[in-house]
């Protein structure tokens, strides 16, 4: 079921790709929250999770830094690897990152964790703290709300996209567990949609269940 859900996302994207770029490819709008994140970096080696057409790729690489993008839709990293020509690109799925352990001093995944069901949400968060190096940073955000759904909408082209929505207190906590110290939390947004930003450590320690 995880995989279809994902799946019919992935088409959604691969169908609105161009129309996804030409309204979203000014990374100053979120050039405030990409500075904080970068100012918190020790490093220079970045993963763009869910890079999606490669804006906040580009910007990062401007800044100097050795950023490699991945995401699961052909037609999104065709776009990316053009606008972001200093960066790397590969078609890869997060929940399953083809990198050594310990490759990136910091993980930047947003408006992308959202599309993992929930049921795969700790697994996820699990190989992100793999690829990280320790104490290295990550900005994950998710949209504020509750429960998960498919989402239609005019924009979509006749695709959906599958969405899964968090409190603060539910995502916090699902973030410590995973190993991640939670160092702020910041919101943005509009009322009727409005994002969680996390910004996290990797830690030393993490809750194993069994």
């Amino acid at each position: 079921m995880a995989v279809e859900l994902t799946v019919e996302t992935v088409k959604t994207y691969e169908r609105i790709a161009r129309k996804y770029h030409s309204i979203h490819k000014n990374p100053q709008e979120i050039a405030w929250l990409l500075d904080r994140f970068l100012k918190m970096v020790k490093g220079k080696k970045v993963l763009d999770i869910g890079c999606g057409n490669g804006r906040d790729t580009k910007y990062m690489s401007e800044k100097g830094f050795d950023v490699t993008g991945i995401d699961l839709s052909s037609n999104m990293l065709k776009i990316a690897e053009k606008f972001a020509p200093k960066a790397k690109f590969y078609r890869m799925d997060m929940r399953k990152i083809g990198f050594k352990d310990k490759s990136f001093d910091g993980l930047w995944a947003l408006s992308s964790f959202m599309h993992i069901p929930k049921s795969q949400a700790y697994q996820t968060l699990e190989e992100f703290r793999r690829v990280l190096k320790d104490d290295g940073i990550m900005l994950v955000s998710v949209p504020e709300g509750k429960g998960e759904k498919f989402v239609k909408k005019e924009s979509y082209e006749g695709g959906k996209k599958f969405f899964a929505f968090y409190r603060v207190g539910e995502f916090k906590s699902l973030l410590e567990k995973a190993g991640f110290e939670v160092c702020e939390i910041v919101k943005n947004g509009a009322k009727d949609k409005v994002w969680i930003n996390f910004l996290c450590r990797k830690t030393y320690c993490q809750h194993i269940t069994y």
